[in-house]
């Protein structure tokens, strides 16, 4: 074994065990209707805001795709933001959340822009994605959130994704059978 599939096998060996340690615990939107149902029964107070549901989290994974794209920014940035997204809002923080579209859209934004300062070349500013939510956020809002964010994650931010996996497997394979040519 030569030292670069070596080093493959480790990184794939770290890989797993962050993707293991670190993953997304349950679905947190299939608990939905049990939160709102004790919610009305503990407190017999309609909830006025709309619950995310799954469109919700498609819209929000499509606008931090194509914002990805407007930018020049990496697919995979897209699939760690929403990894994050997703493990915070399996946190007592995120619960609240889910009660609220708005605040989810506030939250899967601030999942797209912390995980773009740390895996892109340029980092968006606060008051853009105020600007490109029409002032609906304001900066201050945003910073607060990321700040609520990351301390639920742990600081978790730099999750492996399928082509971090799938880059190490390809290392994996001999020279003499694939060329570099063809594992780019």
């Amino acid at each position: 074994m030569n030292p670069t599939q070596h080093s493959s096998l480790e990184t794939i060996r770290a890989m797993r065990h962050q993707e293991q340690h670190y993953r997304v615990s349950s679905d947190y939107l299939s608990e939905l209707h049990t939160m709102t149902t004790a919610l009305h029964t503990t407190t017999n107070v309609a909830v006025s805001a709309v619950p995310v549901d799954a469109a919700c989290r498609f819209a929000m994974a499509e606008w931090c795709s194509r914002v990805a794209d407007h930018c020049g920014f990496n697919k995979e940035t897209v699939a760690i933001a929403i990894n994050c997204l997703d493990r915070f809002m399996t946190t007592p923080y995120g619960k609240e959340i889910l009660l609220d579209r708005l605040l989810y859209q506030r939250a899967a934004i601030v999942a797209f822009y912390s995980t773009s300062k740390i895996h892109e070349q340029e980092a968006l500013s606060p008051g853009l994605l105020s600007q490109l939510t029409q002032g609906l956020h304001s900066p201050e809002e945003f910073e607060v959130m990321e700040s609520v964010m990351l301390n639920a994650i742990g600081w978790r931010i730099n999750q492996p994704t399928a082509m971090s996996f799938a880059r190490a497997m390809i290392d994996l394979i001999p020279n003499e059978y694939v060329t570099s040519c063809e594992k780019n």
